[in-house]
C-alpha cells in the first residue's frame, strides 16, 4: 500500500512513521513548506512531490494533515480520483467544506476515514463498550474535560479563522465521543474565556443535551504550563458510573450494585490502532469505528459551540442543515 502524505508538520510525520510501522509505504510527500516536506521525506524514504494532484496520481491512499482551512479540496480531488482519504480531524473549518467531503465519498463510493483519535485509545474504547453494553444502565450525565498546552508547535493556533480555537481543535474531541456514548446532541451552550499570554490560553465550557434526555458539561482549555495534560471523563447512569483518569487508574467502574477494581487497560498506541484499523477497513477486515458522517457531526456541534460563544446563547443542532 502506497501513502501519500499531504502537511509534513507534527502530525503528518506522525502518520507518515505510524505508516512504515504497518508496512506500508510512504510514497509521497507534498507541503506547501517544502523543506519541511524534503526533512520529512528523507526520514521514510518517500518522494517529495511539487503538487496535489502528482501526488494522488502516484498513491494508493492520500493521508491529509493540513490545518483545517485546507482540508477540502485535497480530499474531494482525491476521492473523485478513486483513492481513498485519511484525514486529520476537524473534518473541516465549516459544515459547507465538510459536507462536499463526505458527499465526494458517497457519490463515489470512495471511503473517507477521519482521526478521531480518541475512539482508538484502549480506555476510552473499553468505556465505551462497557456503556454500549448496559454496564451502568441509561446514561444520565456525561462530564469531561481535556486540558493542556496552548500548541506552540503550530503558529496557526492562535488564529481562530484557520484553528477554531479550543472548542474545534480540542473539545471536538469530547463532543465526538460524547455523542458516541449518549446519542444526538440536540443542544448547546459555551462559555469562553480568551486571553494573549504570553503563552496565550483559551477555556471553554459546554452544556450540552442529548435527544435521549442525557445533560453533558465539556470542559476544554489551553491553560496549563508546557508538557502538562489532564484528560477526565465520567458517564453516569442509573446503574453506576464509570470514569478514565489520566492521573489516576485509567479505567474505573462503580456499580450501585458493588464497586469493581480499576480494570486493566492496554498502553498500546491509539494513533497505530487507528491507522490500523483503516488499513483492515481498506482491506475489507473491518468496519469503520468512525464514519464521515460521525466527523460532520462532530463538526456541527463544534462550531454551534462556537456560535454560542461567541453570541452568548444556547444553539439548537439542526444535523447538518445550517
Amino acid at each position: 500500500m502506497k501513502i501519500g502524505i499531504i502537511g509534513a508538520g507534527q502530525l503528518g510525520r506522525s502518520h507518515a512513521l505510524r505508516w512504515r510501522q504497518l508496512g506500508a509505504t510512504v510514497d509521497a510527500v507534498y507541503d506547501t513548506v517544502r523543506p519541511s516536506a524534503e526533512r520529512l521525506a528523507a526520514d521514510v524514504d518517500g518522494t517529495v512531490v511539487d503538487s496535489v494532484e502528482e501526488l494522488i496520481r502516484r498513491v494508493d491512499v492520500v493521508d491529509v494533515n493540513t490545518p483545517p482551512t485546507a482540508h477540502r479540496e485535497p480530499p474531494v480531488a482525491a476521492l473523485q480520483a478513486g483513492r481513498p482519504v485519511v484525514c486529520e480531524k476537524p473534518l473541516a473549518r465549516n459544515l459547507a467544506d465538510g459536507r462536499a467531503m463526505v458527499e465526494a465519498s458517497e457519490a463515489t463510493g470512495t471511503p473517507l476515514y477521519v482521526a478521531h483519535v480518541v475512539r482508538f485509545f484502549p480506555e476510552y474504547n473499553h468505556l465505551h463498550s462497557l456503556v454500549a453494553n448496559g454496564a451502568i444502565g441509561k446514561p444520565g450525565v456525561y462530564r469531561s474535560s481535556r486540558l493542556g498546552t496552548y500548541p506552540q508547535w503550530g503558529g496557526w493556533f492562535a488564529d481562530e479563522a484557520e484553528s477554531g480555537g479550543v472548542i474545534l481543535d480540542v473539545m471536538i474531541h469530547d463532543f465526538d465521543f460524547a455523542r458516541w456514548c449518549c446519542g444526538e446532541v440536540t443542544r448547546i451552550f459555551v462559555r469562553r474565556r480568551r486571553w494573549a499570554g504570553p503563552p496565550p490560553g483559551e477555556h471553554a465550557f459546554a452544556l450540552l443535551r442529548f435527544a435521549g434526555g442525557a445533560i453533558g458539561h465539556i470542559e476544554g482549555g489551553w491553560n496549563r504550563p508546557r508538557g502538562i495534560w489532564t484528560t477526565k471523563i465520567e458517564i453516569a447512569g442509573d446503574g453506576g458510573l464509570v470514569e478514565v483518569d489520566n492521573s489516576a487508574p485509567p479505567l474505573a467502574l462503580h456499580l450501585h450494585s458493588g464497586n469493581r477494581p480499576p480494570l486493566p487497560v492496554t498502553e498500546d498506541d491509539p494513533y497505530l490502532i487507528e491507522l490500523g484499523h483503516f488499513m483492515d477497513c481498506l482491506e475489507g477486515r473491518a468496519q469503520p469505528i468512525v464514519t464521515a458522517r460521525d466527523a460532520l457531526a462532530a463538526l456541527e456541534i463544534s462550531l454551534a459551540g462556537m456560535e454560542s460563544a461567541r453570541t452568548g446563547r444556547a444553539v439548537t443542532l439542526s444535523h447538518g442543515e445550517v
